[in-house]
This record gives C-alpha cells, sequence and structure tokens, in this order.
C-alpha cells in the first residue's frame, strides 16, 4: 500500500459516532502529520493511544512509516474541547 493521506485516512475511518480522522502532507517538513479522534481513547493513555495508532500504520506501511511525522490522539470529547480552545 502506498503512503498518501487517503491510505492514512483509510486506516481510522470516520462514522457517526465521533470517530474521525484528519491527515496532511507538510512541505515544509517533507511528512506526513495529523490526528486521530476515537471513542476508544477514553480512559486511554497517552502511550496506549500512540501504539495503537503506530502499531496500526506499521502494519500497513512497514518501514515507509518515518515519513510520518506526527500523530495526535483525542477522544471525541477532547478533540471538541482542544477546537473550542484553539
Amino acid at each position: 500500500m502506498s503512503l498518501t493521506v487517503e491510505s492514512l485516512s483509510a486506516l481510522f475511518p470516520s462514522d457517526e459516532n465521533g470517530n474521525v480522522c484528519h491527515f496532511a502532507y507538510d512541505s515544509d517538513l517533507g511528512k506526513y502529520v495529523g490526528d486521530v479522534v476515537n471513542r476508544e481513547f477514553r480512559g486511554l493513555s497517552v502511550a496506549e493511544r500512540q501504539r495503537r495508532i503506530w502499531d496500526r500504520i506499521r502494519e500497513s506501511f512497514g518501514s515507509d512509516l518515518q515519513e510520518i511525522s506526527l500523530v495526535l490522539a483525542f477522544s471525541p470529547e477532547e478533540y471538541v474541547e482542544a477546537m473550542d480552545a484553539a
């Protein structure tokens, strides 16, 4: 599978329950960045959220994961709070 915004987004599908993701290619960094909002992140540590995200990316893209710089992880409630604060 080729690493693209679309292929990254397909790993974390959106649904009507608040799960959503946003990925973009940052041309200044030369890498992909994004965020994943998932209701399953409720009550999980940052480390566990990141492990779940990176395990899924690693399974799909192997060594291409070096082309990804940053992926933030939020529960739906945390994401709304972060967007309200911005």
